[in-house]
């Protein structure tokens, strides 16, 4: 998070990662906020994978992000 105070005109430039749909980029300037919503590609977002633990005789399941 940023947190900038200035006097007098102001610019930033944010660089869209890949994987978001770049066409649907919204941004709102409110009280002082810049709120930027960038929604990814499915592709793009995480993958939980399974992993098995073995610990002696016991064998578990788990999933993680």
């Amino acid at each position: 998070m940023f947190h900038e105070a200035s006097y007098g005109s102001f610019e930033r430039t944010i660089t869209i990662p890949e994987g978001i749909k770049s066409d649907e980029v919204h941004a709102t300037y409110r009280n002082g906020v810049l709120e930027l919503t960038m929604p990814a590609k499915v592709e793009a977002l995480p993958k939980k994978v399974k992993i098995e633990i073995e610990s002696g005789t016991e064998k578990k399941t788990e999933k993680v992000a």
